[in-house]
């Protein structure tokens, strides 16, 4: 199922939106959150969850409902936390890292960036995971997702670890550059 297939069963379903904005409000928030192969997942769910009785169509907010509920964002948020921890031991606070998911990135800098995550005392870890998780689940119900950036090391060299998909990180690099966005030019992979 296609975006617009789903907008246009949507409202076969309930009904139109009363205006334009709404339906591409609408529609903008499904292409940033809802990848399209799950798609007919959320449409199959709303028109299980929300009855068509008042001919009103879903909002963000159902849709993000739904999208919580089957993605169970805690379990990420763990996972996550699992990830950040595990790159510490693997790649150390030397180097900078560049994580696939952007809301690690994002949670990270909030926290006071690489090198102070990475040196977090033990005796706050409970705090500092409760914290991490709040972030997260924050990042992953926005609007949008957090721009791609590096977090630094505390070395200068400009390199970094790529942490996640290599093809996947080097594209994200590659279109934050043509953005302007670049501030990992000097970097280098190793």
């Amino acid at each position: 199922m296609k975006y617009e297939e789903f907008m246009a069963g949507i409202e076969n379903f309930y009904g139109s939106y009363d205006t334009d904005f709404k339906r591409e409000y609408v529609f903008k928030y499904l292409m940033d959150k809802c990848p399209e192969d799950k798609l007919e997942m959320l449409f199959a769910k709303l028109t299980e969850t929300f009855s068509s009785k008042y001919k009103t169509p879903p909002t963000n907010a159902e849709i993000k409902t739904i999208l919580e509920r089957e993605s169970n964002i805690d379990e990420q948020a763990q996972r996550a936390w699992d990830l950040a921890n595990d790159s510490i031991f693997a790649h150390g606070q030397y180097r900078g890292v560049f994580f696939e998911d952007t809301r690690i990135q994002a949670v990270i800098k909030d926290m006071g960036g690489w090198d102070k995550f990475c040196n977090r005392h033990p005796k706050n870890e409970v705090w500092d995971k409760k914290d991490f998780i709040k972030l997260f689940i924050n990042y992953s119900l926005g609007w949008e997702l957090p721009s791609p950036e590096t977090l630094q090391g505390i070395n200068t060299d400009g390199k970094f670890q790529i942490i996640g998909d290599k093809d996947k990180c080097l594209k994200m690099l590659e279109e934050r550059k043509l953005l302007g966005l670049n501030n990992d030019s000097a970097h280098e992979r190793q």
